[in-house]
């Protein structure tokens, strides 16, 4: 049991997985089919957990000014809005301030009006636009958040509250900057 629970610790199986993957070894009682099954739901963790960079996140009180500067100084090319459908704000969830986009070629600016009020509108502890934040994409947002709790880090589940398109979560790195890991859902 114990080189079961060690082989399982090693290739970064998810709870959820483990429990599995025990079952079968207890209906199965076969140390080699175990160890492949193991070795199997490791990699597919991994791959649940390999994040693409996304974006950079800036907040302004002048978006309009932000955004000239990307686009006439460094270059940069605008991306319309309409790209980036987004959520309805109520005054109990969501974002509605101005937002405008731009990018190299491979990664994104996110340009957002500073809002000090996001959080509490949205009943959550962590403000994406108060003083902004990079963000990551995943292929399996739910492998990620029980990643989070493995680790004990606390996120904020955002949903799909501020983009139609994305489901969102946002956490605190060790010196408090701001991450977002988002999944594509629509």
């Amino acid at each position: 049991m114990f080189e079961i629970m060690t082989t399982i610790s090693k290739n970064g199986v998810p709870r959820q997985a483990a429990v599995e993957v025990l079952n079968v070894w207890i209906r199965a009682a076969d140390w080699g089919t175990l160890r492949a099954w193991i070795q199997l739901a490791g990699s597919h963790a991994e791959a649940a957990l390999k994040l693409e960079f996304h974006h950079i996140n800036y907040v302004s009180k002048d978006v309009d000014a932000l955004h000239r500067f990307y686009v006439d100084i460094l270059k940069m090319d605008d991306i319309a809005p309409q790209n980036f459908p987004r959520t309805d704000a109520t005054d109990k969830t969501g974002y509605d301030g101005h937002i405008k986009f731009a990018t190299e070629g491979n990664m994104q600016m996110h340009l957002a009006e500073q809002d000090f009020d996001v959080a509490a509108r949205n009943g959550r502890h962590i403000n994406p636009v108060e003083r902004g934040h990079i963000a990551f994409r995943t292929d399996d947002i739910a492998a990620f958040m029980a990643h989070l709790s493995a680790n004990g880090i606390e996120y904020a589940d955002y949903g799909t509250a501020f983009a139609a398109e994305w489901h969102q979560i946002f956490f605190y790195d060790p010196e408090g900057n701001i991450i977002e890991v988002h999944q594509q859902v629509a």
